[in-house]
């Protein structure tokens, strides 16, 4: 009998030693809290980087926004120039690295950003919306209105970096490949391939759509002229499709 006894007590003391081995027994009160307390603020500490935009390279870490666009015949490019202003939410500096378009029947010839830099974030005055290229725009710099054309030194060729909370316009250049469409509007989604830079930590890129159309509901009133003046004031293109007017511009010229 006291043999099976010391026996069992021996194996319950081998049970015992090898559950500490597995785990190990509590520490003293002061150093859980500690450890809870620190895993807690590296939780916190990396929602926020994520939220912030310091981990993942994307504009909209806190929302999202763009303005719609327009067409605007450039004939010294004997294209279409379209502005859509972009707001950099990330409290990080981004680089836009790419531009691509989903849109058929147009070809995408060239992309760049135009920096707004008197209107951050969190300006008292950053009211920017769509940037009329046609009128004298405030929200417009001086200098978009020569876009795309010689002398224009505002404009940043891809890849452009895109300082914290920025404003910017996205200046995308367009050739009209086919005169018939689109059928259906909004139309033209586009894309941007953003990265923190060359040689930057963390070093993966990310794509993702602009929320703004190339081409929003306006239909031909957003084809315009080099000088401003919309397809929709002409009767001569009251039958025609964006793309269709689009080219008829063109062989104007």
């Amino acid at each position: 009998m006291g043999t099976r006894t010391s026996e069992g007590t021996l194996e319950h003391e081998r049970m015992e030693r090898l559950v500490d081995q597995l785990v190990p027994p509590q520490g003293p009160p002061w150093r859980r809290f500690v450890v809870g307390v620190s895993l807690t603020a590296l939780v916190l500490a990396s929602g926020l980087a994520w939220a912030l935009g310091y981990v993942f390279p994307r504009h909209a870490a806190w929302g999202d926004y763009a303005g719609t666009s327009t067409l605007r015949y450039v004939p010294q490019r004997h294209a279409f120039a379209a502005s859509i202003y972009v707001h950099n939410f990330s409290w990080r500096d981004l680089r836009l690295a790419a531009v691509t378009l989903d849109a058929s029947g147009v070809r995408l010839l060239d992309a760049g950003i135009r920096l707004r830099p008197d209107r951050q974030a969190g300006h008292p005055g950053s009211t920017a919306t769509t940037c009329d290229l046609a009128g004298a725009d405030p929200n417009c710099p001086e200098d978009s209105r020569r876009l795309w054309v010689s002398g224009d030194t505002g404009l940043l060729h891809l890849p452009a970096t895109i300082p914290a909370g920025a404003d910017l316009d996205l200046e995308i250049l367009i050739s009209p490949s086919t005169c018939t469409g689109p059928t259906a509007l909004p139309w033209g989604r586009i894309f941007a391939r953003f990265d923190f830079g060359a040689g930057a930590f963390p070093f993966w890129s990310h794509t993702e759509r602009i929320h703004s159309p190339l081409l929003d509901t306006g239909g031909l009133q957003d084809i315009q002229e080099a000088d401003g003046t919309s397809a929709a004031s002409d009767p001569a293109f009251a039958h025609d499709s964006p793309l269709a007017a689009a080219c008829r511009l063109m062989q104007r010229q």
